[in-house]
This record gives structure tokens, C-alpha cells and sequence, in this order.
């Protein structure tokens, strides 16, 4: 199956489109920028988008979406390929998805170009889109529309970042996000902040070498970042703090922290002479989740070449 486009529609010319928490009037959602010549797919399925009227569910990282007037300005379509070499019915293809925040997305198949590869993955459920923007796509599970609750005893989050680096155990509780350890030196990160270490290990993910580690905050620590909306830490998830920034430069990406009422699983993905890809999958302790995101999410993950720099929109 083609993956869908986590991207608002190719044209002539195209600006990545943003849509991800909080921000200033100029984030809005999903930015299409289009020239003269626009070719439309042939819509046949719609993605739904949630009401307007609240704020997004935090997630982990912290989901907080633009006001309801920044809404996307157009609508994702999907297109079916219709032949195939044999002359059967070629499998469905769906294209230009403007994969916006506050939207609901089905478990398929999505790319995105947004994270300065292009990756390619399988949802492993029906997620509710926290973020879409240059460096940060998040997609969340167990937010109730109807009340706003995200209880950290069963919403579930998956997160990709390009990763700039990780923050030290002061700059942890900071609103903007600091970096000061390498992107690659985990040790060091694990070293310098209240972490406790569940697990570690060495792979491949996506035929690139990777490193996976499973950790929770020290229920012991007295570091606590701000908590709230605007990318700080939920209300009930402490203690919480958060852990570095991404590749983007884009201060609004505030959306990375722990939470010691859950378990994070990292999985930092090597690109070569750049920045690594850092995956994070979020629940409670002992939650099937990490399951589900190894065998859909993982297992189909592609990684493409290179393509910096990321460029907030």
C-alpha cells in the first residue's frame, strides 16, 4: 500500500505544511502555499477533524493546538489507484493528506517530510494528530474530546522528533527547549538527570544502527518543569521534565517530556553525519502498546536519505 502524505497537497511549488500545539497567529495548522498550476486527486474519503472548541489533549510529548480560526485551509483527499501491471485493481493510494493537528487519523500507512527524512510508517491504530510541523509529528490515544481528559494511566503517545540534543538536568525544567548533551550520548543525558533506566539495548531499525531504551522518572526527584498548556508538562503527570529539543530551532516544539507515571521508550535512529531520528512511545507501565508500536510501527518503518536543514514554518 502507497503511504499516505503527511503533507498538504503537491503542486508547483509547495512550503512544508506546519500544524503542531501551540504558537503564534502564523502557525497555522497546515500551511499550503500553491501556484497557478493545481492538480486535485479525486477525493474518496475524508479524514475526520475534531471539534474546535477545546484544547487539544497534552501528550507526551504535551499536546496544545492553535486557536480554531488557524485551522488548516485544506481539506486532506485521498485518491485510488485504480490499475495495476496485470490489469487487476492496483491497491489504494492515498496521497496529499493535510495531516493536520486536532484530526483523527486512521491505522495506515503515512509518510511524512517533516522530520527532514522522509519516513515512512504504519500507524498502529486510529490516533488523535497532537503536532505535524519541521521537527515533530505526534499522535496520541485515550484523549476524551468530551472533557479534555488525558490521564496518564491510559493515553497512549507516539512521537517522532529530529533530534538536536538532550538536556541537562537544569536546563530540564526550562519552557524553551535547551540542549547542551550531544543528540547521540544517551549516557551522558541518563547521567545528568533523575532517570531510571528499564532497559537498553542495541539494533537496527529501518537498516540503520539504533539504540532502544526504556525509562522513567525517578520518583525520588526534585526536578519538576512547568506544568499546564503551551507545551509544558500535564497537570497530574508529575513528577515530569522535559528532555532536550529538536533539530528545528522552532521554540514552539516544546512537546518532549517524562513523566515518572509512565514509561518512555526511545528509540534514537542513526543518520549518518546528521542528526538522529528519535521515536518515543508512551504509556503506562506493563501497557500493550510498546507491542503494537513494535510490530506495525517498527517493523514498517523506512527511513530515506537525508534532506536538511528543517526549517520552521
Amino acid at each position: 500500500m502507497t503511504p499516505q502524505r503527511l503533507l498538504a497537497p503537491v503542486i508547483t511549488m509547495i512550503v512544508i505544511a506546519t500544524s503542531c500545539g501551540s504558537s503564534d497567529s502564523s502557525d497555522a495548522g497546515t500551511t499550503d502555499v500553491v501556484t497557478t498550476d493545481v492538480v486535485t486527486e479525486p477525493s474518496v474519503t475524508e479524514v475526520a477533524t475534531e471539534p474546535d472548541d477545546r484544547e487539544p489533549a497534552p501528550a507526551e510529548p504535551v499536546v496544545t493546538e492553535p486557536a480554531p480560526t488557524d485551522a488548516p485551509a485544506a481539506d486532506p483527499t485521498t485518491t485510488v489507484d485504480e490499475s495495476s501491471d496485470d490489469g487487476e485493481a492496483g491497491e489504494q493510494e492515498v496521497t496529499d493528506v493535510a495531516f493536520a493537528s486536532r484530526m483523527l487519523v486512521a491505522g495506515e500507512r503515512y509518510s511524512t517530510l517533516n522530520l527532514g527524512v522522509d519516513v515512512e510508517f504504519t500507524a498502529p491504530r486510529d490516533l488523535f494528530v497532537g503536532h505535524n510541523r519541521p521537527g515533530i509529528v505526534v499522535m496520541i490515544d485515550g484523549y476524551d474530546a468530551a472533557t479534555g481528559d488525558y490521564p496518564p494511566e491510559t493515553g497512549v503517545a507516539l512521537g517522532l522528533h529530529r533530534w538536536a540534543g538532550w538536556s541537562t538536568r537544569d536546563e530540564a525544567a526550562l519552557d524553551v527547549p535547551t540542549a547542551s548533551i550531544d543528540p547521540y550520548d544517551v549516557d551522558a543525558w541518563l547521567e545528568s538527570n533523575d532517570l531510571v533506566l528499564l532497559s537498553d539495548e542495541t539494533t537496527e531499525i529501518a537498516d540503520r544502527p539504533a539504540r532502544v531504551f526504556d525509562v522513567t522518572v525517578d520518583p525520588s526527584t526534585t526536578v519538576q518543569a512547568a506544568t499546564g498548556s503551551g507545551g509544558r508538562c500535564f497537570p497530574g503527570w508529575e513528577p515530569c521534565f522535559h528532555i532536550g529539543a529538536d533539530a528545528s530551532g522552532d521554540e514552539r516544539n516544546r512537546y518532549d517530556w517524562v513523566s515518572g507515571q509512565r514509561v518512555t521508550r526511545f528509540y534514537l535512529v542513526t543518520i549518518e553525519g546528521s542528526e538522529p531520528l528519535l521515536i518515543q512511545a508512551g504509556a503506562p507501565p506493563q501497557s500493550t502498546w510498546f507491542d503494537e508500536i513494535e510490530s506495525t510501527f517498527i517493523d514498517t518503518l523506512e527511513i530515506g536519505p537525508d534532506r536538511p536543514p528543517l526549517d520552521p514554518a
